[in-house]
């Protein structure tokens, strides 16, 4: 299972919207095209659509305890993650 914990969002134009977190289980990797579920409400999905590093590039193979990904969702429904646990089996 992965498991982060959102810590913050970032609105990037002409992009999308960057999820920013601590992943508690990293059992499983997390890849493009994933979809993660919040723990809170299994209704709510969040589709990863890049993983970015900060001066990594795109790199999925580095082993780091935070990260940010990509996503379509809009700032306004993103901060309704902070602080939440989103999951993938």
């Amino acid at each position: 299972m992965f498991e982060i914990v959102v810590q913050a969002i970032f609105k990037i134009s002409g992009r999308g919207t960057v999820v920013t977190g601590e992943i508690l289980n990293g059992e499983t990797n997390l890849r493009n095209g994933d979809v993660l579920t919040s723990k809170d409400n299994i209704q709510q999905k969040v589709l990863v659509k890049s993983i970015e590093l900060i001066n990594f590039g795109s790199r999925q193979d580095i082993n780091f305890n935070r990260m940010g990904f990509l996503t379509d969702m809009t700032e306004e429904v993103g901060a309704t993650l902070i602080g939440k646990t989103l999951y993938k089996d």
